[in-house]
C-alpha cells in the first residue's frame, strides 16, 4: 500500500449545513476470491459465470481469456483475480436545513431541523464488482477481498430526519 488518508469538510450557509468525509487508498493489491472460483469464473464456456470484457477475434481487449469448452480452467486462471486496491469512497455525508426560528415558533417549537445523512455512498476504483475496502483479510500478505465463504458488500445508509425542540 502507498498511502491512506482522507479529507472532512462542513460548509454552513443561511440554515442550510453541508459535511462529508472522503476516505481514500491509492496503491496495493488485492486478491478477489469472487473472480478466482473456479464455478464463477472458470471460463470454459458450460455454465453460467461473470459477464467479463473477454477476447474475441472482433473485441481483442485481452483483459480476460477467451472462454474455451474443452479447458476448464484458463491457463493461469489464477492471475485473473489480482486487482489495483485503490479507491476512493465517500463514507459520510450530512444535509440539513434549520428552519428560521420565526416559522419555527408558528409551530410551537424553539427549532426545528429537518435533515438526511448517508454512509458508503459512493465507491470510486478500478475494482468495479465490490467495494474493495470491505471484508479485506490477508492472504500471504494480500489483501483478499471475499476471504472466506462470503462476500458481503458495503451496506449503503440513507437515513432522513426531522430534529424538533419544544
Amino acid at each position: 500500500m502507498t498511502f491512506l488518508g482522507g479529507i472532512t469538510n462542513r460548509f454552513s450557509y443561511k440554515g442550510f449545513d453541508l459535511s462529508f468525509f472522503f476516505f481514500f487508498r491509492q496503491g496495493g493489491t488485492i486478491r478477489s476470491e469472487f473472480h478466482r472460483s473456479g464455478s464463477l469464473n472458470g471460463l470454459f464456456g458450460r455454465y453460467n459465470n461473470l459477464d467479463v470484457d473477454y477476447w474475441t477475434p472482433d473485441n481483442p481487449t485481452n483483459a480476460f481469456p477467451r472462454p474455451n469448452q474443452n479447458q476448464e480452467f484458463p491457463r493461469n486462471n489464477e492471475t485473473l483475480a489480482y486487482f489495483d486496491g485503490s479507491f476512493v469512497k465517500l463514507r459520510n455525508a450530512s444535509f440539513s436545513y434549520t428552519v428560521p426560528t420565526a416559522f419555527a415558533e408558528k409551530l410551537k417549537m424553539s427549532r426545528l431541523k429537518l435533515y438526511v445523512s448517508g454512509q458508503n455512498l459512493l465507491v470510486f476504483s478500478p475494482y468495479e464488482t465490490f467495494d474493495p475496502e470491505v471484508d479485506v483479510a490477508a492472504t500471504n500478505g494480500i489483501p483478499t477481498v471475499g476471504a472466506g465463504d462470503a462476500i458481503i458488500p458495503a451496506t449503503k445508509i440513507i437515513l432522513f430526519g426531522v430534529n424538533a425542540q419544544f
